[in-house]
């Protein structure tokens, strides 16, 4: 083997553990800076839940107050409707004071009294069947 030769080979060697190296140096620096990120991608994610949470909640307040201003138009409304609609009746009092003698004769009148006991069976009791009778011939 030349001289030549040889130093060509060590020179490869040579590139290749440095390659390695530098691959291995690459990797490493990866993982650092994904350990150094990782605070910072969580704070991030938290930050966007945050804004999440807000948004909810401010569009759950506009729905209460939609809701609450809405009803209270509604019951407002309702209000105005039943005192446009309402109307005194007169009383006529002839017609009044023959229905109340009429409901005090019906209160003072007493009921027959009840002269046989509900509680017994009567003496002749009728049969009812599904299944019409024939008289015999």
């Amino acid at each position: 083997m030349r001289l030549g030769d040889l130093i060509a080979k060590i020179k490869v060697k040579k590139e290749e553990i440095q390659k390695k190296q530098s691959s291995r140096k690459a990797d490493s620096d990866i993982k650092t800076k994904d350990k150094r990120n990782r605070p910072i991608v969580i704070l991030r994610l938290l930050s966007f839940l945050i804004i999440f949470l807000l948004i909810l909640a401010l569009m759950f307040t506009f729905i209460f107050v939609y809701n609450s201003v809405t009803n209270s138009i509604g019951y407002i409304q309702t209000i105005v409707n039943y005192k446009k609609e309402t109307q005194v009746y007169l009383i006529e009092f002839s017609k009044l004071d023959k229905i109340e003698k009429y409901w005090q004769e019906k209160i003072q009148t007493e009921l027959p009294v009840i002269t046989r006991n509900p509680f017994l069976e009567p003496q002749s009791a009728v049969i009812v069947t599904s299944t019409p009778q024939t008289p015999a011939p």
